[in-house]
């Protein structure tokens, strides 16, 4: 549709839908005019009809010399009062044929045109919603249904969770209380194990630092410490002789 847009072939131009309008508008006058000329001519035959199941005869001239005859007086109104009762029985008639053109019009869209329009559009409608009126569920009462069980069930599933952990937590606890002297003596030993080998550094840590702080005391220690050896070696090899025999190959 936006090819070439002012060509004058092109449907959506002022022109062309001006030219549209103003056919439809002939055509609804001339169909109106139709079911106009249609009405009369049914309502004609509706009163001739029932003229003639009342015996009154088509002509309103010969009445009053029929009425003279019958009655032996002259009605000079009985062309008005024929006339009122005709009004009061094709009432009825003349409001179903406004209804039916009245219907005619408005598919035509000529009350459109004039602003006559009573319906109210499209958008402006309530949304129908025929499955909230039935016992059959909707999408979102189906969704909100399928959620719900959702939840529901995982609520069921955490809070049996919940409870064999709990179960696990005091099988282990009541485990666990049989051995908790045990337990408590093992930490205590670990404890003091720990202490001496933290007291065993600090005293090497200490001998350490005398040492590089006082050389003279170390080479004296040593002197003393190898003298002692010496000596225990020469005792042992008094009384083992052939593992002295060894130590000398070894030196």
């Amino acid at each position: 549709m936006n090819i070439l847009p002012k060509k004058k072939w092109h449907v959506r131009t002022k022109e062309n839908m001006a030219r549209v309008r103003r056919d439809e508008a002939e055509a609804a006058a001339i169909e109106a005019a139709k079911e106009e000329r249609a009405t009369i001519a049914e309502n004609e035959a509706r009163i001739r009809k029932l003229k003639g199941e009342r015996g009154i005869p088509d002509s309103s001239f010969d009445a009053p010399t029929t009425s003279a005859a019958a009655s032996g007086h002259v009605n000079f109104f009985e062309d008005e009062e024929k006339l009122r009762n005709h009004d009061v029985r094709n009432k009825e008639a003349e409001k179903e044929s406004k209804k039916e053109l009245d219907d005619h019009e408005h598919k035509l869209g000529i009350k459109i045109k004039f602003g006559e329009l009573t319906d109210k559009p499209w958008y402006d409608r309530p949304i129908e919603r025929p499955y909230l009126e039935r016992d059959v569920p909707g999408p979102i009462e189906k969704r909100r249904e399928e959620r719900e069980a959702e939840e529901k069930r995982l609520k069921k599933e955490k809070k049996h969770k919940k409870k064999e952990k709990k179960r696990q937590k005091q099988r282990f606890e009541s485990d666990d209380s049989d051995d908790s002297e045990t337990k408590e003596r093992r930490k205590k030993a670990k404890l003091a194990e720990l202490r001496e080998e933290r007291l065993a550094r600090e005293r090497a840590e200490k001998r350490r630092e005398f040492d590089i702080m006082h050389p003279e005391v170390k080479a004296a220690r040593e002197a003393a410490q190898k003298r002692k050896e010496e000596k225990s070696y020469s005792s042992a090899s008094q009384f083992n002789p052939h593992l002295a025999k060894q130590n000398r190959c070894k030196h």
